[in-house]
């Protein structure tokens, strides 16, 4: 079964969804180069649109192309989730930084960490019950390719170069840590 990221208007052609995610980990290994964070932006490119990979929103994705009206079918959770699930429940900066890139890549930019009461949306999100549910689904439905170089990532020094000593290097005494959350 093909599985599809999107369908172009400017030809009317659909891209599929494996494709995007190997063409978006180029581009992102690319752009981070130049700040030594191409293993982690790879793996946020091959994230971000992981929530396509299930039936539901194959399904949105033929409703919207037909015109029907409907909500946004969110896509870009899961992928966050991912991370927590197949890497570890403590996460590091790194991690973390792939989570906030995965979930918020539509460019409606990055929420606070914290609200005033000290609640975090973000880890909120990370919560949701529904998209929780979908990743075994989106593993059944991986290509093999993607799913190696997803592995061939994790097991990378990507995720463990020491990000979160280079950031509070770089903000001092402003950068704090609470709720496994790091804010300034």
């Amino acid at each position: 079964m093909d599985i599809y990221a999107r369908n172009r208007k400017s030809d009317n052609q659909y891209q599929l969804l494996e494709h995007h995610l190997l063409e978006t980990a180029s581009l992102s290994e690319v752009f981070g180069k130049d700040f030594e964070m191409s293993g982690l932006l790879y793996l946020a490119g091959i994230l971000h649109d992981f929530g396509k990979y299930t039936k539901s929103w194959q399904r949105y994705l033929e409703d919207s192309i037909a015109g029907k009206k409907q909500e946004n079918k969110d896509h870009a959770t899961a992928g966050g989730q991912f991370i927590e699930h197949k890497i570890s429940q403590e996460l590091s900066l790194a991690e973390q930084i792939i989570q906030a890139i995965v979930l918020y890549h539509h460019g409606q930019g990055l929420p606070d960490f914290l609200n005033l009461k000290g609640e975090t949306d973000f880890k909120k999100r990370l919560e949701k019950i529904d998209t929780k549910q979908d990743l075994p689904e989106i593993e059944s439905n991986l290509p093999e390719k993607v799913k190696i170089k997803i592995q061939k990532c994790i097991d990378s020094d990507c995720l463990r170069n020491d990000v979160k000593k280079e950031f509070f290097d770089a903000c001092g005494n402003h950068c704090h840590q609470s709720s496994g959350v790091f804010y300034a």
